[in-house]
Formats: C-alpha cells, structure tokens, sequence
C-alpha cells in the first residue's frame, strides 16, 4: 500500500507538470500558428477547435486502453514522453518548415487557395499529435490512482484540480515572464524538457506492484434499474457536452467584450485566459471537497446547469455595466497605464469569468464521478465523458464566431447560450420520471426561460461600445458586429463642427486630428516624392482610406490591393470623404478581408510599393513590426520597390523605439525615419535613397491635394531626421525585433510611461542627421537650414507641451516662425493649440 500512495503522489506531480506544459505548448504553437495563419479570429477559432478535437479523441482512446491487463504506468511514462517529444516537432515544423513549404507550393501550383488548403491540412494533422497525447492524461491518471470505486470521485477532483492548477501557472509565467525574458523557443524547450523528465521518472515505476482492491459496482438484472442508469449516463454525456460548449463558446463571446473595453495586450488576455483555467482549478478543487461528505448525483449536475444558465444572464448585466461600475470609478482612483492593463482586466475577469469557470469546474469531475460506476472501466469510462466535453468545446467556439455574433450579436449571443442550457435542463428534468430531480430545477428553469424570452422581446440596447463612447456619450451613427471585429463611429458636435471617430474594437482607426492625418498621408506620399516609379500598390490596413487615398492621388499607379481584417469597415469610409477623395470607390482597389502577413505568406505578386499602417504594436500588431514581418515584405518588393510604415512614439520605451527603428533596418539597410509632426514614419529600400532636390522638389508639385504641408518642398525635407548613416550610428546597441522574443508583445511596462512619446520625441530631434545625405543639388542651403531650425524648435515645442509646459510649447512655436517665416504651417499651430489648451484648462 506504501509503494501505492508513493507512486499517487508521483502521478499527481505528473499531472500538475502536463497541465503546466500543455498551456506553454498552447500558447507559444498558437502564436506560430497566428504567424502562419494569420492573426485572424477565424484561423485562431479554428485552430482552437482543432486543438480541443485532439484532446478529445486522446481521451477516448487511451481510455479505453486502460484496461485491467495493460501496464497503465508504462503506458502513462510513454504517453508523457510521446506528448513532450511530438509538441516540439510540431513547434519546429510550425515555426521553420511550414512557411517555406507554403512558398515552395505557392511557386509550384500557383494557387493560393490549394496552397492555403494543404497547409490548413497539414495544421490540423500536426496539432492534432500532441493534444491527443495530452487527452490521456486524465483517464490514465486516474485508472492509476483510483484503486477503488468509493475513491474515483476524489481521485478525478484531485487530478483534475492539479491539472488545471499546473495549467494556470503555465498560462501566466508564459504569458508575463517566460516568453518576454528567454524567448518562445527556449521556453517550449524547457517545457520539452520537464515532460520528459517526468516521462522517465514515471516509466521506471512501470515495475511497481501495490495492492490494488477490486471493487466493482455491483451489476444488477433489474431492468427498470438498467434504463435509469442508462437515461443517468445519457443526461451526464449531454450535460458535460452541454457545459463544454457553453464555457468555451461564452470565451469567445467575453474576449471579444473584453476587446471592445480594454486595452488590446497580450498581457490582458493572458491573465483573463489564465483567469478561466484557474476557475476550472477552485470548481475542482471545490468538488473534491464536497465529494468527501455528499455523493455525486445527477441532481446536482442539474443545479448546476441551472446556475450555470442564471449567472449567464447575469453576465449580460455585468457586461453592459463593467465601464460603468468598475473601469470608470476604478480609473478614476488609480489613474495609470499598469493599472488599465492588468487591474481592470483582473477585476473584470474576476466578475464575468470567474463564476462561470468556478461552476463548469465542479461540474466536470462530478460528471466524470456519476459517469464511473466500474473501476475496471474507470479509464474508458472517463476518456467517453472528456470526449463529450470536447466535443462541445469544439462546437463552441464554431457556433460563436460563425453564428452567434455575426448573425444575433455579442449580447443576444448570451441570451441565446443560456436559453439552450435551461430548456435542455428544462426537458430533462420533465422526463426524470424516477430520476431525483428537485422541482426546484423544474421551476427555477422555466423561470429562466421566461426571463430571456423578456429580455430578447424588450431589451433594445444591444450595443457594446468601446469605453470613450460610452463616457463621452456620442452619437452613434454606425455599428456593426462581425466575425473579425467591432466597428463603430461616433459623431461629436464641438463649435457647429461635425467630428466623427471611428474604432475597431478599442482601437482608433485613425486619429481625427491634424497630427494623425498628416503622419497617415505622409505615409502614402513619402515614397512617391522620393521618385518611386509605382504601378502596384499594396496597404496593410485600410482603415477609412486616408492612406490608400494619398497613394491613389498618384495617377501612374494602376493597382492597388488593401487588406483590412474587418473588412465591413469600408462601409463607412464614406462618412470621410473630405480626408479620403472617395478613395474606395476608386476602379484600381481590391479589397481582401485578411491579416496582412498571411496575405503577404499566401501571394507570389510584386509590389513596387507596399504601405503598412497597423494598429500600435502592443495593442495587437506586434506580428507587424518584426523581424520576419520586415523580410516577408523584402520578399514581396519589385528590385526598386519601397516601404512606408507608420511607427508609433507613445507606449515605447525609448530602447523598443530605437530597436524596432533597427529592425527595420537590419531588413532594409537603406533606411531613413521621418517625423510627421509627433508621429514616424519609416521608408526601407534595398538601394540608398537619395534624390536630386529638383525631382522631389517637380514630385512635390505634381501632388494635386494636401496643399497645406506639400506647399514647400524645404518644409517637407525638413521632416527627415535619420537616414541609413545615423540609424546605423545611433541604434548600435540596441535588440532586433524578432517573432521569437517580441519585445513589442511582451513589452515592459516602463513601455506605459507616460512621458515616454516626449523621451523618444526628444531623442529624435537632438539627434538629427541626413538631410544633407539623401538630398543632392540643395541650392538654397540657407533656406534648408532655416526650415531644419524651425522644424527642431517647433518639435521642442512639442516635447515640452507632452510634459504639460504649454508656456514653453508657444515660446518655441514663436521661435519657430522667427527662424522660419516661409513655412505656413506654424502660425496655423499658434491657433491650433491655443485652442487646444483652453480646452484641455476647461
């Protein structure tokens, strides 16, 4: 008996390590796979679904291989080393074979769509090894530990409990520490590593004989008997199946809430992610308590489903109201960044998760334990019941993204989920007959039935706006729910003037002030005026057009191929036509609904131009600002083509700014950095960049439109504050950018700092450096000066106002005109900001 409860303790600790490896295997196999796939919420849902198939398959068959004449040790010490040992070649084949595979297919067949087929194929085999490995874990754990049938249900608890507790740990330290410091690679390898070393400390137990007691529920000829327990294990298998789907289809649905209302980090998510699975850990931890006093019983998987359905219509109350009375009260109180990314996504989770994680956790392993009636077939018994989970959680997240939220939306989507569960409930409970099932449940469930059917009839505010809608209380003239995202556009009445705002989730499309217009159209003129020879364009993110319509200003460019990820969102382009000449109207665009680095992955075309202006790069596009994100592009440029990319100053430490600046360098060795008012701008070519002052000066006039800052070609070379030399010079020091250790997902939170968009301002304009190296023939190199000087203490200017010394900002603008009288633009910036500051003193 010693070597048996020796040998429990050395399966538990087994269990907790696989639970903590899977999720360090499921985050960084996701991440490559985003890579790959695309950062799309359609590839991620089906790659769930995939992942979760092999879990449950796993389950099913290494269930029903434990049986009394297999060496469940060895088989259990072989399955661990086989779930390590696979999960890093499917890493390897993921993150090193399969992109080069998928270009050899593209040049071979010259198909994307076969292409795309035989790598989703291939996907769905290679995820589908080591999470079929991982699906055993729990019925052979527990065929091992459970030596008689009063001890399977804390046995599944306490398996179940340290699983999920191994899994919550792994979720979190990847997620906040393991990735950021030692990189994806090296962290799956450590996991790799601990597997197998628990692997071969299981193996050798494989010889160990302890007293193993049989206790076999006795079987009974009484047929009325039979079809109750037969109709017991139907509604157990339907009521886990039930619960699977839920859970996993009501994620979809909280995380894209969560998108709508939070700052877009991996950090949040990571922590509402680990949130759920820790819920799955107290629930467990809570049934095995409960099953040391209380049998389990099919009665208590009935309240559950119950209170599983109310706390579901609860949620869309705590949805609606998570701005109101937790992000604004709380923000209020602890006003910084670290707080927004961790304290609310927290507290938030802790609300809308965790009560449904807490009770779909007990309900698993009381399912498993009223399910398992026979110790022999204790394995199969509980791999049949992981199976019907799985199948549920693989329809989930299927049912969410591709029905509920495009078809009913997010919060009818609520109403809808708890509507199946009561009525399921409802008709079982009806049908019980000599089953002990409360009347309680029978009333408590046509209550909830009712109360949906209420809230579907009279319920008509079915919106989930980002925070600052909510705040501000703007007027809402468009809003649509799609698979991939959340548009809206808000209209604000300021002085008789009309200014509209357009968000994606939580993110601004584009700013509606000057600045953020005038970097955006930067972004599309720049290469043009540097005598770029386009015919074919590609943009990466649309947004409202306001690049795509400074590319098409220029007449000679005959295609242009925009990728948008939410690509209803040109639906509402034409609420900007001052800012965007009605550019999607245009005969030359091609829109595809996509992520650009899969579209980049799945096309063999040449761009003469390809123009990226992604979200910020910890919000979301940090696959947009690497290292392989950056080579990918090389790859798609003709021998003279260029690159224009929009790089943020905000929510950069200085050392992030000044690396992804040599990221993109160390791709594009003849680099230069533009500063768009307080914004940067990148252009990358293969061939140096220099320009005769007189064709950009002819480039500069042949522009029809944004005569405001295309009025003086000094004015606009003023802009240029690196080129290739000083880039080379300045950014020495610093780490590329790599999908490996993504410094721009995992980002430190000295990145939050507030004044960190006046710190990499600041640097830029001290260290100036190029003008006089990409600009030849500069004939007037008086007036060059003058517009450089102006431009510098106009910047200052605006280093010191970000410090909040507005005093400082107009004395420099003033200086700035002194210096400068020829450039317009600064006694427009007196007004501008003067405003600005009497608004900001309201």
């Amino acid at each position: 008996m010693d070597s048996g409860k020796h040998l429990s303790r050395k399966i538990f600790l087994a269990t907790f390590i696989a639970g903590f490896v899977f999720l360090v295997f499921e985050i960084n196999l996701f991440r490559a796979l985003s890579n790959l796939l695309g950062a799309t919420v359609s590839a991620s849902t089906l790659v769930l679904s995939i992942f979760m198939g092999g879990y449950g398959f796993g389950s099913l068959y290494f269930g029903n291989k434990a049986k009394p004449n297999v060496n469940i040790i060895k088989l259990f010490g072989q399955l661990l080393f086989s779930f390590g040992i696979s999960g890093l070649i499917v890493y390897l084949a993921i993150n090193n074979i399969l992109p080069g595979f998928q270009n050899l297919l593209l040049q071979s067949i010259n198909s994307s769509i076969i292409a795309t087929t035989i790598i989703y194929t291939l996907v769905v085999v290679l995820l589908f090894i080591p999470s079929f490995f991982m699906g055993g874990v729990l019925p052979l754990a527990t065929k091992i530990v459970a030596r008689t049938h009063n001890e399977i249900a804390k046995s599944v608890g306490n398996i179940y409990a340290l699983d999920t507790l191994g899994s919550a740990l792994g979720g979190l330290l990847t997620g906040f520490l393991l990735n950021r410091f030692f990189g994806q690679f090296q962290t799956l390898s450590f996991a790799v590593i601990l597997i197998i070393i628990t692997a071969t400390v299981i193996y050798r137990q494989r010889n160990i004989l302890f007293d193993n007691v049989i206790d076999v529920a006795k079987n009974t000829n009484n047929k009325s008997k039979k079809e109750n327990k037969n109709r017991v294990n139907q509604f157990v298998l339907l009521s886990t199946m039930i619960f699977g789907f839920s859970m996993s289809a009501m994620q979809i649905i909280l995380i894209r809430v969560f998108k709508i209302y939070l700052i877009n980090t991996v950090y949040s998510f990571a922590l509402i992610s680990s949130m759920v699975i820790i819920g799955y850990f107290i629930g467990s931890y809570w049934f095995k308590n409960y099953s040391k006093k209380h049998v389990p019983t099919v009665s208590a998987l009935t309240v559950l489903l119950v209170l599983f359905g109310a706390i579901t219509v609860l949620n869309l109350f705590i949805i609606q109201n998570i701005p109101s009375f937790i992000m604004f009260p709380l923000g209020d109180v602890f006003d910084n960044q670290l707080f927004r990314v961790l304290g609310i996504p927290f507290i938030a989770s802790v609300v809308a998760v965790l009560p449904l994680s807490i009770t779909s956790g007990f309900a698993f392993p009381l399912a498993c334990a009223v399910f398992s009636d026979n110790i022999d077939k204790v394995g199969k018994q509980i791999g049949t019941v992981v199976m019907l989970n799985t199948v549920g959680a693989v329809l989930g997240p299927l049912v969410a993204t591709f029905i509920l939220i495009p078809v009913v939306g997010i919060l009818k989507g609520l109403l809808a989920l708890s509507g199946i569960i009561f009525l399921i409930t409802l008709i079982y409970a009806l049908r019980a007959e000599k089953v002990k099932v409360s009347k309680q449940v029978v009333v408590a469930s046509l209550i909830g039935i009712a109360l949906i059917l209420g809230i579907g009839k009279f319920k008509t505010n079915t919106k989930v706006l980002p925070p600052s809608f909510i705040k501000s209380g703007r007027n809402i003239v468009a809003y649509k729910e799609s698979i991939e995202g959340t548009y809206v556009v808000g209209e604000d009445i300021v002085e008789n003037n009309r200014i509209l705002t357009t968000y994606v989730n939580n993110s601004a499309v584009i700013g509606t002030s000057y600045d953020a217009i005038k970097a955006v159209k930067m972004v599309g003129h720049l290469p043009f005026l540097l005598g770029l020879d386009c015919k074919n364009a590609l943009v990466v993110g649309f947004g409202i057009g306001v690049t795509t319509a400074a590319i098409g200003v220029h007449k000679d460019v005959e295609n242009i191929d925009c990728i948008e990820l939410v690509k209803s969102l040109t639906d509402v382009a034409h609420f900007y036509t001052d800012i965007n000449n009605n550019i999607h109207n245009d005969s030359r665009l091609r829109f595809y609904e996509d992520d650009g680095r899969h579209f980049m992955q799945t096309t063999d075309k040449k761009y003469d131009l390809i123009s990226s202006d992604p979200t910020h790069p910890i919000l979301g596009s940090g696959s947009l600002y690497t290292y392989e994100y950056f080579k990918l592009c090389r790859s798609r440029l003709t021998e003279n083509g260029l690159v224009s990319q929009y790089l943020p100053l905000h929510k950069l430490s200085l050392s992030d700014f000044l690396g992804l600046i040599k990221t993109f360098h160390s791709v594009f060795p003849n680099s230069t950095v533009w500063l768009g008012h307080y914004h940067a701008i990148l252009i990358g070519s293969m061939k140096p960049i220099n320009i005769d002052f007189n064709t950009w000066s002819n480039n500069m006039h042949r522009t029809s439109d944004d005569k405001l800052f295309l009025n003086n070609p000094y004015y606009l070379a003023a802009n240029l504050v690196l080129d290739a030399t000083a880039i080379e010079k300045i950014t020495a020091a610093y780490k590329i950018n790599t999908d490996n250790i993504a410094y721009t997902d995992y980002f430190s939170f000295n990145s939050l700092r507030e004044d960190n968009i006046a710190k990499n301002l600041d640097f830029l304009n001290d260290n100036r450096d190029g003008v006089w190296r990409v600009f030849n023939n500069l004939t007037d190199t008086v007036q060059m000066q003058r517009f450089i000087k102006g431009n510098q203490y106009f910047t200052k200017g605006l280093v010191y106002m970000f410090y909040g010394d507005w005093k400082q900002l107009f004395q420099y603008i003033e200086k700035a005109c002194m210096v400068n009288p020829e450039n317009v633009e600064y006694p427009l910036m007196l007004e501008f900001y003067g405003r600005a500051e009497k608004f900001n003193a309201r």
